[in-house]
């Protein structure tokens, strides 16, 4: 499947993998290569967030077209070794976010971008504000401190402070209440969509300006 996906877009110009999450704000994943169109889907898109990074350490679908490129340049540094294309992986808010009049937006407004890199012809401008750009490395992890009932105390899109609240998780057995602090200060961009959880289980994402993590930096 990933030769197949490869052999149908590594020679595109803009490659778009669209994706929704469990619960969510709309959001984008690109690299830092080629901001200024980063910044275009957003503005079309509606876009709440940006998460930049060069390799996530993941293996994503997007990466697979900018990673060639990066390491190029830095291995032939005297060499004018173009950016590549742009790619990134969109994801369309959560898995209830769907209704006809959501859908027929969000299809107008991927039409404008198309209009705006010169695909098509006839498309909507831009019509929203650019999306708030901050390294994936700054959005921490918040994580279940017991298994439990989750009770969410903030929904996607409340601007936190670490140490802050985000839910409790309650256990049946022992009646122990137990709060999840926010891990970072910064933006609750998405959490999962079961109202229960284990331990040690991931909850939630905080997006902020400080680099909170190295290495892989995507959820498995």
């Amino acid at each position: 499947m990933r030769i197949r996906l490869m052999q149908g877009s590594h020679d595109a110009d803009h490659v778009l993998d669209l994706h929704c999450d469990h619960a969510a704000l709309m959001h984008l994943y690109a690299s830092s290569a080629r901001p200024e169109i980063t910044d275009l889907l957003g503005r079309c898109t509606g876009a709440a967030l940006a998460l930049i990074e060069d390799v996530s350490g993941g293996n994503a679908f997007d990466e697979a077209h900018t990673a060639p490129w990066r390491a190029l340049r830095e291995r032939f540094p005297d060499h004018p070794i173009p950016a590549g294309c742009f790619s990134t992986t969109l994801e369309y808010r959560g898995q209830r976010d769907v209704d006809d009049a959501t859908g027929a937006q969000d299809a107008e407004n991927l039409m404008a971008f198309l209009g705006a890199v010169g695909v098509v012809s006839g498309a909507p401008a831009p019509a929203h504000p650019p999306a708030r750009h901050t390294p994936l490395a700054g959005a921490g992890e918040a994580f279940a401190p017991q298994g439990g009932i989750v009770t969410w105390a903030v929904e996607p899109g409340a601007e936190v402070n670490e140490g802050d609240t985000l839910a409790h998780v309650s256990d049946p057995a022992t009646r122990r209440r137990l709060p999840v602090p926010s891990p970072a200060t910064g933006l609750l961009f998405r959490r999962e969509l079961w109202p229960f959880c284990l331990k040690g289980q991931s909850l939630c994402h905080v997006a902020g300006d400080t680099i909170l993590r190295q290495g892989d930096l995507l959820s498995d």
